[in-house]
């Protein structure tokens, strides 16, 4: 009998108390667990940080950077390439010296507008340009700095504008930069990207649309419960057996669980899962749960979502699963 057959065949009562059973012992599992401060539990976020349970890098020794050290570098990747074009021998001598360079991801910051009222109160919404400012100050600022005004007299003269709340994209942590659409930036992008859907199609892709590319964040929002106690779960006995499990490895798989709208991570069907030799992939060449290597027969490494959902059937009783 196919999946969907056999779901159709389960009265609907049964199939939400086998749900909320399940999702019972999850909670139960995963409500101590190792993770700390790098679950927010409250916005459902992921937050890796350099020198982290989740990451088990190093930070970036530049202040001020909060990037992680991949491999056994001394810096990051953004200021490797800073020191490298320094002209310098020490690392030491180059960061005493003042001279690398702080960059932000203004569409991915959630630092609100700079802008503020004569009453101190900020403006709510996003703040996205270069400046600091939100995308309507930032376009009024284009303007003024053309007839020749500073940006002090600029930021004591305009007032804070109201809110949009969040993003409409359900996996969405940013606010909302545009009226109509209620969509941060990032996904206000993909969204044109996408023709634009509208009405029930719009609320469709809002639903399903992937995450913003963020090596510091991974969103758990827009999944059922279930579905992200049970990625917590597997999560934290990765961590417990200390092995990486960086936000570049687990994002694309928890945006495919999202995608397909499945109720329980072991209702996905991992031969939609590419499989891959590089590491960048998301793939691991690392132990999995008993010391054995996540390879298949072919010497193949397997992604994440395969030593996820290998974690959760062997540490977790199925008999509680929807149908």
């Amino acid at each position: 009998m196919s999946r969907g057959r056999a779901l159709a065949a389960v009265p609907a009562a049964e199939t939400l108390a086998a749900a909320d059973q399940r999702a019972a012992l999850m909670r139960s599992l995963t409500g101590r667990g190792p993770l700390g401060g790098e679950w927010d539990a409250e916005r459902l976020l992921l937050v890796p940080r350099p020198g982290g349970r989740l990451t088990r890098t190093g930070p970036c020794p530049v202040a001020g950077c909060g990037r992680d050290r991949p491999g056994a570098g001394p810096l990051c990747g953004w200021h490797d390439r800073q020191f490298a074009s320094s002209g310098r021998v020490s690392v030491e001598e180059w960061i005493a010296a003042g001279e690398p360079r702080l960059t932000q991801r203004r569409r991915l910051s959630q630092l609100a507008c700079v802008v503020t009222g004569n009453d101190g109160t900020s403006c709510p919404r996003p703040g996205i340009g270069a400046a600091g400012l939100c995308h309507a100050h930032d376009q009024a600022w284009a303007d003024a700095r053309r007839t020749g005004e500073v940006f002090a007299g600029f930021l004591a003269r305009v007032e804070p504008l109201p809110g949009f709340g969040g993003c409409a994209a359900a996996c969405c942590y940013l606010k909302a930069s545009y009226r109509k659409s209620r969509l941060c930036v990032v996904h206000y992008r993909m969204w044109c990207e996408q023709g634009r859907p509208a009405g029930t199609d719009f609320a469709d892709w809002a639903a399903r649309v992937r995450q913003p590319a963020n090596g510091r964040v991974v969103s758990l929002r827009g999944l059922p419960e279930l579905v992200r106690l049970e990625l917590l779960y597997a999560i934290q006995v990765r961590v417990h057996e200390q092995i990486r499990t960086g936000a570049g490895n687990i994002r694309g798989y928890v945006d495919r669980l999202r995608a397909a709208g499945v109720a329980s991570l072991t209702d996905y069907d991992v031969v939609r899962i590419p499989t891959n030799p590089i590491a960048r992939s998301g793939g691991f060449r690392t132990p999995a749960v008993g010391g054995r290597v996540a390879a298949d027969a072919g010497g193949v490494i397997l992604p994440l979502g395969h030593l996820l959902l290998g974690i959760l059937v062997r540490s977790v009783p199925l008999r509680n699963r929807l149908v």
